[in-house]
C-alpha cells in the first residue's frame, strides 16, 4: 500500500504537520510556562520586597512578634502564598498559618542561605505531600549594605500548571484536527499529482501493448501538465515512427516475398531466423519447419559448411555455387555476407540465392548449338572438299566421275543451304523478327495441298494416306506460309520414318477455341527417353539415319516455334515400333460451326485406293 506515491505524499504531509505542530506546541508551552513562572516570580518578589520594606525598621529595632504575625497574615490572605520572616541569623521571626511552628527556630533552605548573603534566592520544587509544584522566593532585607533579615514567600504553581495543561490539551486537539484536515487535503493534493502519473502509467502500458492512439488529458499548466504534453508528443512521434517502420518492413517483406532471388538469414549462432518463399522454393524447404533450426540440421545447407566457416572466420563475403538435388536438379549461385556490429562482433549471416539453372541450361545449349552447327557444317564441307580435291587431282577429265561428284557437291551444298536457312529462321523467331501475315484460313485446303506435294514419295514407299477433315471446320487465324511449313516438316518426318507399306493418317477437329490437327504414322516410333527432347534443336534420335536422309535436326524445333508464335501448341506421342502421333492446335478465327454429320474428305487426287475412314 505504501508503495504508492499518493500514500507516500499523504504520509509526508502528515508527518510534516505533525512535526511542525509538535515543535510549535513544545516551543509555545515552554514560552508560556516561562512567562507565567516569571510573572508569578515577579509577583512574589514584589510582595516580598513590599513586606521587607514595611519590616526594615523593625529589624533594626525590637521587633514585635504580634505585628509581624499580623502583617504576614494579611499578605497571606492577599497573595495566598506562605510567608516566613527570618532575622539575619536565619531564625524565624514570624510565619503564616501552617508554618507558625517554625517561629523561633533556625530554618535553612538553599534560597534562604543565598538571601542571607544579600542575593535573592528562588527555587521551584515538587511538594510530594501536596502533589504540586511550589515556587519559593527569598528576598534579603537590606539596611544599607547589611542584610538585616529575609522575607521568604512560597506559592503553589498548580494554577499555572492547570493552565498549561489546558493549553497542551488544546494544542493536541488542534494538532489532531490539523492532521485530519491535512490528511484530507494532502490526499486530494496527492491525488491531483498521482492521478496524471497513474494515467501516464496506464497509457504507457497500453502503448506497450500496441495501442498507439493513447493520449493524456491536460488539466493544468504546471509540471504535471508539461509531463502530459511531453507524453502525448512522445506517443505521437512513436506512433509515426512505428508506422514508418511498419511501412518499411512491409515494403521489405513485399520485396523479399515477391523477389525471384532467395534470401536466408542466420543469427550469430547459425540458426535460421528468416527465409523468403523463393529460398524455400529453391532449396525445397518448409519455412515453418526450418525456422529456428541450426544450419547443421538443414540438409541442403550442409554443403555450405566449409564456406560458412570461412565467412565466419575471416568475416568476408564469399560467392559459391550450390547444387540442389530434387526432382528437377537446380544450380544455385550463393552469396554469403557476414553481419557485424560496431565492434566487428559477428551478429549473423545473410545468404542470397540466385537460381542459375536456366542460365546453365542456356550455356549448355549454346555450347551444344555451336558444337552441332560445327558438326553439321563440318560433314558437308569435308565431303565437298574431298570431292573437289579429287576433281582437281585429275578426276575432272573422267566423265564417269565428274557428274556423280558434282551431284554430291550440289547435294551437300543444298544441305548447307537448308541448314543456314533453318538457322536464320530460328534466329528470326528468337528475336521476334518474323513478319506475320495472319488471316482466316481453311485448314482442310492447306492439309490437302501439303499432302499432294508428298504423293510421289508416298507412292514410292507404297504408303497409304487417310484424311478425316470436315470441310466445315472453323477457320483458323494464322499465317498461311508458316502453317504450310509446319505441315511440310511434319509430313516430311512421317514419310521419311514410315517403312514401306505403312500408313499416314491426318485428322482435324474443333476443340473450344482451337482446331486440332493430328498427323499419325505407323513408323518406327521414338523411344520414351527421347520424346521429352525431341523438340530441341539439332536433337536426333538416330543421328546417322537422319543425316543420311538429309535432315538438319531443326524441323521440329522450327515447327514448335511457329505454332506457339501463332497462339497454338504442339505435342508428340510415340510408341517404338508402332508409330508416332504429332498434334498441333491453332486458334479459330470465327465461332465454331456445327460439327454434326461431317463427311470425311478423300479427294486428294489419285490415291483413293489407299484411303480409309476412321
Amino acid at each position: 500500500m505504501f508503495k504508492s506515491i499518493q500514500w507516500k505524499m499523504g504520509l509526508l504531509y502528515f508527518l510534516l504537520i505533525l512535526i511542525a505542530m509538535q515543535v510549535i506546541g513544545v516551543q509555545l508551552l515552554q514560552s508560556l510556562q516561562q512567562y507565567y513562572e516569571n510573572n508569578y516570580a515577579d509577583g512574589l518578589t514584589a510582595q516580598g520586597e513590599l513586606i521587607g520594606g514595611l519590616l526594615r525598621r523593625y529589624f533594626t529595632e525590637s521587633l514585635q512578634e504580634d505585628y509581624i504575625a499580623s502583617l504576614v497574615g494579611e499578605f497571606r490572605l492577599e497573595t495566598g502564598a506562605e510567608i516566613i520572616v527570618l532575622d539575619s541569623n536565619g531564625v524565624v521571626l514570624g510565619a503564616s498559618q501552617g508554618r507558625s511552628y517554625l517561629v523561633g527556630k533556625r530554618w535553612g533552605q538553599p534560597e534562604i542561605s543565598r538571601a542571607l548573603t544579600g542575593i535573592k534566592g528562588q527555587e521551584i520544587r515538587w511538594d510530594p505531600i501536596r502533589q504540586e509544584r511550589l515556587m519559593s522566593t527569598a528576598i534579603p532585607v537590606l539596611d544599607g549594605r547589611e542584610t538585616v533579615g529575609v522575607v521568604y514567600l512560597s506559592g503553589s504553581l498548580a494554577e499555572i500548571d492547570r493552565t498549561l495543561q489546558d493549553i497542551r490539551t488544546f494544542l493536541l486537539s488542534a494538532t489532531a484536527i490539523a492532521l485530519i484536515i491535512t490528511a484530507i487535503i494532502g490526499a486530494g493534493l496527492a491525488r491531483t499529482i498521482t492521478r496524471p502519473i497513474q494515467e501516464v502509467t496506464q497509457k504507457a502500458a497500453l502503448i506497450a501493448a500496441g495501442d498507439f492512439d493513447q493520449r493524456i488529458t491536460i488539466r493544468s499548466a504546471d509540471e504535471i501538465g508539461q509531463l502530459g504534453e511531453t507524453f502525448n508528443y512522445l506517443s505521437s512521434r512513436l506512433q509515426e515512427t512505428l508506422r514508418e517502420i511498419a511501412h518499411q518492413k512491409n515494403k521489405v517483406e513485399a520485396i523479399l516475398t515477391n523477389m525471384n532471388d532467395g534470401v536466408l538469414a542466420l543469427d550469430e549462432g547459425g540458426s535460421l531466423i528468416h527465409s523468403n518463399p523463393a529460398a524455400c522454393r529453391m532449396l525445397g524447404l518448409k519455412e515453418e519447419e526450418a525456422l529456428g533450426k541450426p544450419w547443421q540440421e538443414i540438409p541442403v545447407l550442409e554443403q555450405l559448411e566449409p564456406v560458412l566457416e570461412e565467412v565466419w572466420a575471416h568475416k568476408k563475403n564469399i560467392s559459391t555455387q550450390l547444387v540442389v538435388v530434387q526432382k528437377n536438379p537446380r544450380v544455385i549461385q550463393v552469396h554469403l555476407t557476414p553481419l557485424g556490429d560496431v565492434g566487428e562482433n559477428l551478429r549473423g549471416t545473410v545468404i542470397a540465392l540466385h537460381d542459375i539453372t536456366e542460365q546453365e541450361k542456356l550455356e549448355s545449349m549454346r555450347k551444344d548449338f555451336v558444337a552441332n552447327v560445327s558438326h553439321e557444317l563440318k560433314t558437308p564441307i569435308t565431303t565437298i572438299k574431298s570431292y573437289v580435291e579429287t576433281l582437281l587431282d585429275g578426276a575432272v577429265t573422267d566423265e564417269k566421275l565428274v557428274i556423280p561428284f558434282l551431284n554430291v557437291v550440289a547435294t551437300e551444298t543444298d544441305r548447307m543451304a537448308r541448314l543456314v536457312r533453318d538457322l536464320l529462321q530460328l534466329s528470326q523467331l528468337d528475336y521476334e523478327e518474323v513478319r506475320w501475315e495472319k488471316r482466316p484460313l481453311a485448314l482442310p485446303e492447306l492439309v490437302q495441298n501439303a499432302a499432294r506435294r508428298w504423293l510421289v514419295e508416298m507412292e514410292k514407299k507404297k504408303l497409304c494416306l487417310a484424311l478425316d477433315l470436315a470441310p466445315d471446320l472453323p477457320l483458323v487465324l494464322a499465317d498461311k506460309d508458316r502453317v504450310e511449313q509446319v505441315l511440310e516438316n511434319l509430313l516430311s518426318n512421317a514419310v521419311k520414318f514410315t517403312p514401306e507399306g505403312g500408313s499416314i493418317t491426318i485428322t482435324g477437329a474443333a476443340e473450344e477455341n482451337f482446331v486440332r490437327v493430328v498427323i499419325a504414322d505407323t513408323g518406327i516410333g521414338i523411344p520414351p527417353e527421347d520424346q521429352s527432347r525431341i523438340f530441341e534443336r539439332f536433337y536426333r534420335v538416330d543421328k546417322a539415319r537422319s543425316r543420311s536422309q538429309g535432315g538438319t535436326g531443326l524441323g521440329l524445333s522450327i515447327a514448335q516455334e511457329l505454332i506457339r508464335a501463332q497462339g497454338g501448341d504442339i505435342t508428340l506421342d510415340s510408341e517404338p515400333g508402332k508409330g508416332t502421333r504429332v498434334s498441333f492446335t491453332l486458334p479459330v478465327a470465327t465461332p465454331l460451326p456445327s460439327t454434326d454429320n461431317r463427311p470425311p474428305t478423300t479427294d486428294i487426287g489419285g490415291i483413293a485406293k489407299c484411303l480409309w475412314k476412321k
